[in-house]
C-alpha cells in the first residue's frame, strides 16, 4: 500500500492525540509525497496544519533533516535549517 494514504489515514484516526512532532514528521512526509507525486492542491491544507503545531526548535530540526527536498519544506517551516 502506497505510504501516502496510510498517513494521511493515521492522521485522520490518531493525529489529535499524537504528540505535536509526531504530527509534524506524518505532515510533513505528506508535503514530500504529494508535491513529488503531482498533487500539490493538496500540500497548503497539511502545510498549514503543520505550520500551526507547537513546535520546539529541535523538534522544527528534526522535521527538516525528515525532509529530503528543501523546496518542499520551506514555505512550512520558518527559519530553514541550511543546507
Amino acid at each position: 500500500m502506497p505510504r501516502g494514504p496510510v498517513l494521511n489515514s493515521g492522521l485522520r484516526r490518531h493525529g489529535d492525540e499524537a504528540p505535536a512532532v509526531e504530527q509534524a514528521l506524518a505532515l510533513a512526509a505528506l508535503i514530500e509525497l504529494s508535491t513529488a507525486l503531482g498533487k500539490v492542491d493538496l500540500v497548503p491544507t497539511w502545510g498549514d496544519r503543520l505550520r500551526a503545531l507547537p513546535l520546539t526548535a529541535p523538534e522544527r530540526d528534526q522535521i527538516r533533516h525528515s525532509i529530503a527536498t528543501p523546496d518542499t519544506r520551506t514555505p512550512w517551516l520558518p527559519h530553514p535549517f541550511p543546507g
